[in-house]
This record gives structure tokens, C-alpha cells and sequence, in this order.
């Protein structure tokens, strides 16, 4: 497998009790329960990364899913081998995890800058964004300028910015990690003066 070495069958049964996510991955802070000692439990393959990057192991530290982005970022895959039907829901639910997977595999294109505007209000930014979100905004007139984040449920998980700004262009910096971590998805930054307000939708990894 590109990215990826079979390293066993595991045991005939009783080898995967749950999966957790590897520190420093897309799956950080991630565990999920899975179907023990029964029929998708029986020989879970054991699989390491071989230029990917392994971001799932079992109880016993054995890698169970691997990541892997193709030369020059044209493609991604994601090798599991475990059933993704027979994880069950606990810390994170499943449908958290195939976002995670969904937002990994479209996230090919890099560095594009995108641009929203309502009226002489603009905004825009790189997308997706790694850690950082930076953020270039132009405001036709002085006053008062809030920047928010939430995630898709429309929850508030950052006020990057709220207070008067002169007129003209400026520059804003947040790093998620530094100013709130936050998990790897996609969110809604919001900019809003007291004339406009414009939206963008992005996603962190």
C-alpha cells in the first residue's frame, strides 16, 4: 500500500478494544471504543506508516489507520483497518471522525487566497489555514470591527478581533494553537463593521 506496510494479522480475536489518535494528528485527542472479541475484531490487520503517517493505534500500540498525501499533494488516501461500522461512539462520534477523513482528503489545495466583500467592506485570507489564520481586511470608514469564528453547529470559538479600527487596510494574525487549539474541520469566520458584514468559510488544520 502507498504510505502504508501490513505488518500481521493480529490475534483471532480480542485485538482491537478501541483506537486513539496519535498526538500531533488529525485525530488528536480522539478515542473510540470498538467492537470487542467479536466477528470484526477477529484478525485486525496491524499496519505501520511507510511514508505516511500513522494517526490511529489500538490499546496494544499497534497502528490501525495510516494517512498518506501522493507526490506534489495530487492525491490522498486513508488506509484503515478497522471497520469503521464496528467503532462505537464515545468520546468522539463516528460521524466527528468521517469529517475529519472527509476534510483530510479535500484539503488538497494549499495557499489559495480567497476574498469575500459586501459594499467597500473586503476580507480575505488563506485557505485552508495550518495553526494560523491570517486574515486582510479593507474598511472603507473608521468604527468599531469584530472578527468571530465558530464551528458549524454555530458555536463562538474565537474572538480574533473586536474594536475600532481606523480606515484603510489592515492585517490580523490568530493562531489557534497559541490563542485557543482547536480541532482539525471546518469553520465560519465572521467580520462585521457597523455598515457590513461579510463571511467566509474555512478550514483549520
Amino acid at each position: 500500500m502507498l504510505g502504508s506496510s501490513y505488518d500481521g494479522d493480529g490475534a483471532a480475536s480480542g485485538n482491537v478494544q478501541n483506537i486513539t489518535g496519535l498526538t500531533g494528528t488529525i485525530t488528536d485527542g480522539l478515542a473510540l471504543d470498538y467492537i470487542y472479541d467479536t466477528g470484526p475484531d477477529y484478525y485486525v490487520d496491524i499496519i505501520s506508516a511507510d511514508g505516511g503517517a500513522l494517526v490511529f493505534e489500538s490499546q496494544d500500540s499497534n497502528g490501525r489507520v495510516v494517512c498518506y498525501e501522493g507526490p506534489s499533494s495530487n492525491y490522498r488516501t486513508v488506509y484503515s483497518s478497522v471497520v469503521f461500522g464496528a467503532l462505537r461512539d464515545a468520546s468522539s462520534t463516528k460521524n466527528e471522525l468521517m469529517g475529519i477523513y472527509m476534510d483530510y482528503l479535500t484539503g488538497l489545495i494549499t495557499g489559495i487566497e480567497e476574498q469575500v466583500s459586501a459594499g467597500s467592506l473586503s476580507m480575505s485570507l488563506q485557505n485552508p489555514c495550518y495553526g494560523s489564520v491570517n486574515i486582510h481586511l479593507s474598511i472603507p470608514s473608521p468604527g468599531n470591527v469584530s472578527i468571530t469564528l465558530y464551528d458549524m453547529s454555530g458555536h463562538l470559538v474565537g474572538e480574533i478581533s473586536d474594536g475600532y479600527l481606523p480606515e484603510g487596510s489592515h492585517s490580523i494574525v490568530w493562531n489557534s494553537e497559541k490563542d485557543r487549539p482547536l480541532g482539525t474541520g471546518t469553520y465560519l469566520l465572521l467580520l462585521q463593521t457597523e455598515e457590513n458584514t461579510v463571511t467566509q468559510k474555512i478550514l483549520i488544520f
